[in-house]
C-alpha cells in the first residue's frame, strides 16, 4: 500500500474513532448529571467540603505552630522546645547577582549559562542584517491534523 492511501487509512480510522469518543463523553456527562441528583452523591459533597475543611483548619494551624517554633527559637536559640517539632538550620549564600557575574566572567566562566530563549530571539532578529557565522537555519517540518475529518467518514457512521 503506498503512503498516501495508508495515510487517507489512518484518517479515517482517526475521525471514525473521534465520533466514537464524541458518542462516549455524551454518555459520560450524561451519566455524571444523573449521578448528581443522587442523594448519595449530596453526601459525598457534604464530607468532601467537610473534608476540605478539615484539611484547610490543618493548614492553619501547622502554619501557626511553625511560626511559634521559629519565634521561640529566636527568642532561645532552642531547637527542640517541645517534642514534635524542631529547627533545621540551613546556610544560604547572599551575594549581589552583578558582582557574582562579574567574578565569573573573569574567573569561572564555567559558571555561565546560555540563555537560549534571548539568544535565540537575538539571533533571529539580526540574521537578515548581521548573520552569525556559528549559526544556522535548519527546517523543522512538524505534522498537524484538521480537527474536521468529515470527509474522511463512512457515510453511515456519521
Amino acid at each position: 500500500m503506498q503512503e498516501i492511501e495508508l495515510l487517507q487509512e489512518k484518517l479515517k480510522e482517526l475521525a471514525a474513532l473521534n465520533i466514537h469518543y464524541e458518542h462516549a463523553k455524551v454518555k459520560v456527562e450524561t451519566a455524571e448529571n444523573k449521578l448528581h441528583d443522587l442523594p448519595e452523591y449530596q453526601v459525598l459533597g457534604k464530607a468532601s467540603e467537610k473534608a476540605q475543611g478539615v484539611r484547610d483548619a490543618i493548614a492553619s494551624l501547622r502554619t501557626e505552630i511553625n511560626e511559634l517554633t521559629l519565634e521561640i527559637y529566636q527568642e532561645t536559640g532552642e531547637k527542640k522546645p517541645v517534642n514534635g517539632v524542631g529547627i533545621r538550620v540551613y546556610k544560604k549564600l547572599v551575594y549581589d547577582p552583578t558582582d557574582a557575574f562579574d567574578y565569573c566572567m573573569e574567573s569561572l566562566p564555567a559558571a555561565l549559562k546560555l540563555d537560549k530563549r534571548t539568544f535565540e530571539k537575538y539571533v533571529k532578529g539580526v540574521q537578515e542584517v548581521q548573520p552569525l557565522d556559528f549559526v544556522s537555519t535548519k527546517e523543522n517540518p512538524r505534522p498537524t491534523i484538521d480537527r474536521d475529518l468529515g470527509e474522511y467518514l463512512e457515510p453511515s457512521t456519521s
